[in-house]
């Protein structure tokens, strides 16, 4: 990857070029998004804040089969408790993920952190990212909060997510690194 790929611009040496990202995942209270019961079977929505002061996004990640397309906007941190109104002025940019929120009947419901490095660049022509995430942590919760997790023992102990993100074929670089280090797909959501 060194040499192909840069380092996301948030990378952090002091943290073995990692930052920290934070995300309330929301459901509804008989966790329709969990279950994954119709007209909930395909969206995830979330808040999520990139390093310990860095941007928050409210975000819709729609995944259909293999393919998986993001929505977002960018938010101030101080609108982040905002979202628990009824009711909004219509004029942030945020409003069409509370309008969500609303009509989906969707609360907090946990919050997930994990160190991420993660590399970016051009391969094959097409934009490329890939994200190595560890020590993921998450805690229940409901509240509108980009928090600390805190001390938690970790959900996975011996492993390291990769996700390979690219537009429409895997490129060559990325078939190489699955092929050296012998990488088998599997599902983890977080």
């Amino acid at each position: 990857v060194s040499g192909k790929l840069a380092l996301d611009p948030y990378a952090d040496p002091a943290v073995g070029n990692a930052y920290l990202t934070t995300s309330v995942y929301t459901d509804t209270p008989a966790f329709d998004v969990f279950y994954r019961t119709d007209g909930y079977d395909r969206d995830k929505f979330r808040v999520r804040r990139y390093g310990h002061t860095g941007p928050v996004f409210v975000e819709r990640k729609t995944k259909n089969g293999e393919k998986v397309r993001k929505h977002r906007s960018r938010i101030s941190p101080a609108d982040v408790p905002g979202l628990a109104k009824p009711s909004l002025n219509g004029e942030w940019s945020g409003e069409w993920f509370h309008s969500q929120l609303l009509e989906k009947r969707l609360k907090p419901v946990c919050r997930v952190a994990y160190e991420r490095v993660a590399y970016l660049g051009t391969a094959d022509g097409g934009t490329v990212r890939l994200t190595f995430d560890r020590n993921i942590r998450g805690v229940l919760t409901s509240e509108w909060a980009l928090a600390e997790v805190g001390a938690v023992p970790p959900l996975l102990t011996d492993r390291v997510v990769c996700e390979f993100k690219f537009r429409t074929t895997m490129p060559a670089l990325f078939r190489g690194i699955v092929a050296d280090l012998a990488l088998t797909p599997a599902p983890f959501s977080k």
